[in-house]
């Protein structure tokens, strides 16, 4: 039986992992200025790479002043790495809740999470699972109230609005995250990019008053073997080799966590993941056209029956990014066991929580319970099927059977 995985390195091939290791060892440091020159030359901004998305939000909210007594809007359903990307700063997150309608933040919900907040500085607008946000009245909207728009593309890197403008085009300052099972994978990796001048001068005064460390080296070696280590695990799993090789690997502490931040500040961008990056940039408009082929193969299947009870793209699908097709179940833990059982794992669910924190199952968090009820209610329901390279057109198809098959039993 063929094992079809929603992570777990889904997006390197062996060539990607030798090729980083060799770059680890011999650094290309015309691929990083590469790098850097394209996301320039697309965003119109200047670029700081960094060793993770969330050190780029960190810096991005350090060049507008967020400090002790300032809050930020941010979207409740999302990662923990944003609300500590804001803690660290001193500023105060404020949660904001999902839209009823479209399963994203809208101008409704950052109303009432403005109202409760503390000298709101700016706002985080993240496009979850790549879905477009209602980007353009919310801009409007921060503008009347003087909010700084960051718009964090790690998951909706490619996606438009719904007029068909690119995100990363409405906000001041754009996030990007190179981390694993982004549409940028990387395996490690972030970069900010600022619009405003003064936002530019702002931080390139931070940087020099507090230059950039690197991550722990262990943590490094880590991830630059994460790439071709997956790789071997996911070859050889039908195999029993792979699920051993997993299980060790884990037990022994061999792949870092993709949620857990290895500094307490932002840290500088390793040379050895640009190549991949560029790659990945440069392949991008063939990813996007890969799984939007899937996830309308996942929406046509599964739209008008009756195994979801809410889907996150609704109309949007042609807008998104599609890094996954989310929707909800009652009982998604059943399901999941379920499709397990036949060789399809999609644990790995975005969403488990209002503030989720991955591998370390739970975290603290400043959210207060019950203050998001629809985010909590699409925590307890979510679902997303993989949309990768990986995944044919014959694999999904199997998926949306499956799922059919376990509703039917």
């Amino acid at each position: 039986m063929k094992h079809i995985f929603d992570d777990l390195g889904v997006q390197y091939t062996f060539q990607d992992g030798t090729k980083l290791l060799w770059e680890w060892l011999f650094p290309d440091e015309k691929a990083e200025q590469k790098l850097k020159e394209e996301l320039e030359s697309a965003f119109g901004g200047a670029v700081t790479l960094v060793n993770k998305g969330r050190d780029a939000i960190e810096l991005g909210l350090r060049a507008i002043g967020a400090e002790h007594g300032r809050s930020v809007l941010t979207q409740a359903f999302s990662c923990a790495a944003i609300e500590e990307a804001i803690l660290r700063t001193g500023a105060t997150p404020v949660y904001a809740d999902l839209d009823d309608e479209t399963s994203t933040i809208s101008v409704k919900t950052l109303e009432k999470a403005y109202k409760k907040a503390d000298k709101p500085i700016a706002v985080i607008i993240q496009h979850t699972l790549g879905v477009s946000a209602d980007i353009e009245a919310i801009v409007a909207w921060s503008a009347k109230h003087d909010l700084i728009v960051i718009e964090d593309l790690a998951q909706a890197l490619g996606a438009t609005s719904k007029s068909g403008e690119p995100l990363g085009m409405f906000g001041q300052q754009v996030i990007l995250s190179f981390g694993r099972d982004k549409i940028l994978d990387a395996a490690s990796g972030g970069a900010l990019i600022l619009r405003d001048n003064a936002h530019r001068a702002a931080l390139e005064k931070y940087l020099a008053e507090h230059p950039l460390g690197n991550p722990p080296w262990l943590i490094e070696l880590k991830e630059t073997f994460y790439p071709i280590l997956t790789w071997k695990i996911r070859s050889t799993y039908s195999l029993g080799i792979g699920k051993a090789l997993h299980f060790v690997s884990k037990k022994l502490n061999l792949m870092s966590s993709s949620t857990q931040s290895p500094t307490k500040t932002a840290a500088a961008f390793q040379s050895q993941f640009a190549s991949l990056a560029l790659r990945r940039w440069k392949n991008l408009d063939q990813q996007l056209a890969h799984r939007k082929k899937i996830a309308s193969i996942y929406d046509k299947a599964l739209r008008g029956s009756n195994v979801p009870t809410w889907m996150f793209q609704n109309d949007m699908l042609p807008f998104s990014s599609n890094i996954r097709f989310g929707f909800g179940v009652e009982n998604p833990q059943a399901l999941i066991s379920f499709m397990n059982e036949h060789g399809v794992h999609i644990a790995d669910r975005w969403y488990r929580s209002v503030v989720d924190c991955g591998s370390q199952t739970t975290c603290k968090t400043t959210y207060q319970s019950s203050s998001c009820p629809i985010a909590e209610q699409r925590a307890q329901t979510v679902v997303n099927l993989p949309t990768h390279r990986l995944i044919t057109p014959e694999i999904a198809q199997r998926i949306t059977k499956l799922l059919k098959d376990f509703y039917v039993v």
